[in-house]
């Protein structure tokens, strides 16, 4: 990760800690200069958080997250290489994966993330989109309050951020569009204790059961 740029407010902020913690380089966090450890997020998530709870929003569960550990996992190019669901379920702390792949398609429903398959998974590569575009939709839809929108766009606005277009994005896919496709991958494997199992091999298994 690239050094961030030293402006006068962070030399400030430096000043007004040294003076009030004196001695902290070995513990605070993040570590001056950057380094691994730790992650870029927006300055909305605590608020984007807040919009992922409404049943407006999302009527059942909860996958903020889900959400919130897939940034952990960005890097500059949005672009990330999943792993195995119950990879992802374990660090979440969800007890089931068909709760981590449920959040998964609801994120990909309201636009705040793409995702493809991969290795016969459903969810193997995915794509951050700019939380602006998928808040500003669901504001459009009338899902979310006029209270809550406001308080998303004065903390956006207010740290500089631009704001996108309205066609900088692709209308994110249905519901229905995501529950067809993971029936399409659903019918090629099935899964032992998380694991897919090629449907080839279970119809050899079934064939030496037959005999």
């Amino acid at each position: 990760m690239p050094k961030a740029t030293t402006t006068k407010e962070d030399q400030h902020l430096a000043e007004l800690r040294d003076r009030h913690f004196p001695e902290s380089a070995e513990r605070r966090w993040p570590p001056s200069g950057g380094g691994p450890g730790w992650f870029k997020a927006p300055r909305v998530l605590s608020v984007l958080l807040q919009i992922l709870t409404e049943k407006t929003v999302v009527a059942r569960g909860n996958p903020g997250p889900a959400y919130l550990e897939l940034l952990t996992r960005v890097r500059e190019p949005g672009f990330i290489l999943l792993e195995h669901p119950e990879e992802h379920s374990r660090i979440v702390g969800y007890t089931r994966t068909r709760t981590w792949s449920e959040a998964m398609r609801t994120l990909c429903e309201l636009g705040l993330i793409e995702a493809k398959p991969a290795h016969e998974r459903e969810f193997g590569y995915a794509l951050v989109v700019n939380p602006f575009i998928a808040v500003r939709r669901l504001h459009k839809d009338g899902k979310i309050t006029e209270a809550l929108w406001d308080l998303f766009y004065e903390k956006w606005t207010k740290t500089g951020a631009d704001v996108p277009d309205e066609d900088e994005a692709p209308k994110p896919p249905t519901r229905q569009a995501g529950t067809a496709a993971a029936k399409r991958l659903g019918s090629r494997f099935r899964t032992i204790g998380g694991k897919p199992i090629p449907t080839k091999t279970l119809q050899a298994a079934r064939r030496g059961g037959d005999r």
